[in-house]
């Protein structure tokens, strides 16, 4: 990869949170190499894995998206088995908002029927993305979609690319009328064949697309870099290493309750003599009084994180068993981890181990002996709290399908693959043509059928020749 110190300097120059890459010419097994261009950074790439490795030096084509590891949002890889030129990222801005990024290289040969197979499959993931999101496709088109660049760009290619812009309502950024109609990405040529096509509902969020000029870096590509500028939205989530911090009520000394109080009954004067005329003024009141009790418990109240890897029955002396136990193990590390009962190291890091093991073992004995006696309680006396200490109890691990293959087109959300199912089954039953279908024997095995029908009929429902004998069927064979 000859543009990786030219990569390298681009990631310190624009501090990008997302690169899409094209063309990195890297084979299979030196995907890898892409994480060593910048620690800052995770990768995904796909590889052209039509080179002959032997005879090749170097590979050819080849995606690739790369995203800082600080980024604050859950970053999904969607991955395109029907092609080696498209490859994507789901960026989970929150539960209810994502948005959908695909790094392209398209053919740069003159073959259209190519750059048509191509594009359709590129077609197939924005249109089927797009309904769950705005998408974001970028990369090397090797065409230009510009009236200025028809005389220097493959026009057929254009139609294509252009028809695929208008069907799918999406904006290139970088070629739009607010950028600079002299610009290029592509140096030899002087034209643009490098986009950012951005959906149009995504469009008024973005802050600046332009090319990075010539000369500014030390480049030994032949295309200029793009660098888009885009504001969304972002509402933290925990699963992505953005830990949500409330006041831990258990830890609260008396102190720390005494000032609480303080404050709360110093607003709570202040907030009771605002007019409550209507139900507006009521709901008002509700908000102000809970924003200013969490800002006071903020301020007073010690704060801790959620664990949800925490386990129900870790109590307090298991807590101190198990602190026990790690400093017996580390101060038997430190002494080479000696081996024996004439080392007091060793007796007592076991010593302490078979301690937490105990004390471990008798409160989850004791959890589940209160959890048992709470769900005989609720069955006698309460339905609906024996069935929701009943669920539990049970393995969340589920087989539910999160996505399957139809047409080479994935289907992730439940409606997506219902209708797959429903397109599959209706032509499994929907009678079809074939051109290899012998319609002179069907007609010659349905006169024959109506013929055998119609001795029957006159023969008192036997089959010509008469009545089929016990001894014809033994000797049949």
């Amino acid at each position: 990869m000859s543009s990786s110190v030219c990569l390298s300097e681009l990631f310190k120059y624009t501090n990008c949170d997302i690169a899409v890459l094209s063309e990195h010419k890297l084979f299979n097994h030196s995907l890898q190499f892409l994480n060593t261009l910048d620690n800052n950074y995770h990768s995904l790439g796909i590889a052209d894995t039509s080179v002959n490795i032997e005879t090749s030096k170097c590979g050819k084509g080849g995606v690739a998206i790369m995203y800082k590891k600080t980024l604050k949002f859950n970053i999904k890889p969607i991955n395109c088995p029907v092609s080696e030129r498209i490859l994507g990222i789901e960026i989970q801005c929150n539960e209810n908002y994502s948005i959908f990024v695909f790094s392209v290289y398209l053919p740069a040969d003159s073959n259209i029927q190519n750059y048509k197979y191509e594009m359709n499959i590129v077609e197939d993931y924005v249109s089927n993305f797009s309904k769950f999101g705005p998408v974001i496709v970028a990369g090397d088109f090797n065409t230009s979609c510009r009236v200025t660049d028809l005389d220097r760009t493959n026009v057929n290619k254009s139609i294509v690319f252009s028809d695929f812009i208008l069907r799918n309502n999406i904006i290139p950024v970088n070629a739009s009328t607010l950028s600079d109609a002299s610009s290029f990405t592509y140096i030899p040529t002087r034209t643009l064949l490098d986009y950012f096509l951005v959906s149009e509902e995504l469009a008024g969020d973005v802050i600046s697309c332009e090319n990075i000029p010539e000369g500014t870096l030390s480049l030994t590509s032949d295309h200029l870099p793009v660098f888009l500028k885009l504001s969304i939205p972002y509402v933290c989530n925990s699963t992505n290493g953005c830990n949500n911090v409330w006041p831990s009520w258990r830890k609260a000394s008396e102190s720390s309750l005494g000032a609480y109080n303080e404050l709360t009954n110093k607003i709570a004067d202040a907030l009771l003599d605002l007019p409550l005329c209507n139900l507006s003024d009521l709901d008002t009141l509700a908000y102000k009084l809970t924003d200013k009790l969490k800002d006071c418990a903020n301020e007073t109240i010690p704060s801790g994180s959620f664990n949800p890897k925490t386990k129900p029955y870790w109590s307090d002396e298991v807590k101190q068993a198990h602190t026990a136990e790690r400093l017996a193990r580390r101060k038997w590390i430190n002494q080479g981890r000696p081996r024996g009962a004439n080392f007091p190291s060793y007796v007592e890091y076991k010593s302490a181990k078979n301690e937490f093991r105990n004390r471990q073992r008798f409160a989850y004995n004791a959890y589940m002996d209160n959890t048992y006696r709470e769900i005989d309680e609720a069955a006698e006396c309460d339905v609906r709290l024996f069935w929701r200490l009943i669920s539990r109890q049970k393995n969340r691990k589920t087989n539910q399908i999160s996505e399957i293959l139809h047409h080479n087109r994935k289907c992730k959300s439940p409606e997506d693959i219902s209708n797959a199912f429903a397109d599959f089954y209706a032509d499994v039953y929907t009678p079809t043509e074939n051109a290899k279908f012998d319609s002179d024997f069907k007609a010659h095995v349905t006169e024959f059928v109506d013929r055998t029908l119609e001795s029957c009929a006159t023969n008192n429902g036997l089959l010509p020749g008469g009545e089929i004998t016990l001894y014809e069927i033994e000797n049949s064979g």
